[in-house]
Parts: C-alpha cells; structure tokens; sequence
C-alpha cells in the first residue's frame, strides 16, 4: 500500500499525516506552484488565467486529500493534543476554502469571464 493510500485510509501517524502532508506537503506544492506560475505567466503572459485557474485547482485538490486523510489519521488516533488540533485546522482550511469561493477573488472572476487586470498588467492580459 503505498503512503498516499495510507493517508487516505487513516493508518498513517497523525503527525506524519498533519505534519507531513497537510502542512509540508502544501506548502511544498505551494512554493513550487508558484515558482512555476510566475516563470511560465513570464514567458507567456496571455496564459496568465489559464496558469492561475489551474494553479488554484490544483492546490486545492491536493488539500482537501490532504485534509481528507488528515482527518481520518486523527479518527484513528485515540489520545494526544494533535489530534485536536488537526482537526480544527482541516476545519479552518474548510472554512477558508469557503470564504475565497464566496468572495469574488481573482480566480473566481477569471473562471465567470468578469477578470479585469490592474493598470499594470492591461498591456500583457487578454
């Protein structure tokens, strides 16, 4: 079984599955995202929407995994603060996850068709 079905079964180490998956590993991917996103919106800047709404996608899917398998690894575990805590974090992140759905944030828009660049991008948007 590899880590990624351990995850999501709940049979890893609630500190490896919080520690390692939700806060490392999104954070890893975020960092890489958005060295990625920001070399390839250089190099192509009328990509620009399609690089940030798959970026967007992308993180999310990875985090709601992460917090799908983080939430069962703190099921499985019977004591211990941690797991107190990962939970109100998954539920934060959902809270979170919400709010920036709700909220007409750039991604949003660009998905709607209502996107307008700032005065500093007019010249390189579609």
């Amino acid at each position: 079984m590899n880590s990624l079905q351990r995850l999501c079964s709940g049979s890893l180490a609630l500190s490896t599955a919080f520690w390692g998956y939700l806060i490392g590993g999104g954070l890893a991917l975020l960092v890489a995202e958005s060295v990625i996103g920001g070399v390839s919106v250089m190099a192509y800047p009328t990509a620009r929407v399609p690089i940030y709404v798959a970026g967007f996608f992308i993180l999310w899917a990875y985090l709601f995994i992460a917090s799908f398998g983080t939430w069962r690894c703190a099921s499985a575990a019977k004591t211990g603060s941690l797991r107190i805590v990962a939970r109100v974090f998954v539920i934060l992140l959902a809270v979170w996850f919400l709010f920036r759905l709700s909220n007409s944030n750039g991604v949003i828009a660009m998905l709607r068709g209502t996107w307008q660049p700032g005065s500093y991008l007019r010249g390189t948007a579609k």
